[in-house]
């Protein structure tokens, strides 16, 4: 990762790797682009790891749209009293403030990336 006390204006780097993991029991979240690693970007990025017969939290963001898309492995994805199959290769679009939570309900990780409009994603239990 470059040096974080880089101006907003100048390229920085962050290697997945070398972000901010976060563990939970469902899974894994790097984040490689918010508020700390990547300041004035005005987004928040991140690298999810949803292992298999896991699932996050229902929840929902108060203060920005959220961009979730499937690299490897697939999840259902419940948005707000919706379900819908999500397979690599697949982009769903997340409404501020919409209830939402991911199942992986098959028998190896799912990997996606989301991406957040603001550098300040705030969660709250839905």
């Amino acid at each position: 990762m470059t040096d974080s006390a880089a101006s907003p204006a100048e390229p920085r780097i962050v290697q997945l790797g070398q972000g901010i993991a976060e563990r939970s029991d469902w899974g894994t979240i790097e984040w490689l682009a918010n508020r700390r690693l990547t300041p004035g970007a005005e987004l928040t990025f991140g690298h999810v790891r949803l292992e298999p017969g896991a699932s996050n939290s229902r929840h929902l963001h108060p203060n920005c749209h959220e961009l979730l898309f499937v690299l490897e492995g697939a999840i259902d994805h419940e948005l707000d009293g919706v379900t819908v199959r999500l397979e690599a290769g697949d982009l769903l679009y997340i409404p501020i403030g919409a209830p939402h939570q991911a199942h992986n309900r098959g028998d190896r990780p799912c990997v996606v990336v989301v991406t957040y409009s603001t550098e300040d994603r705030q969660t709250l239990p839905a």
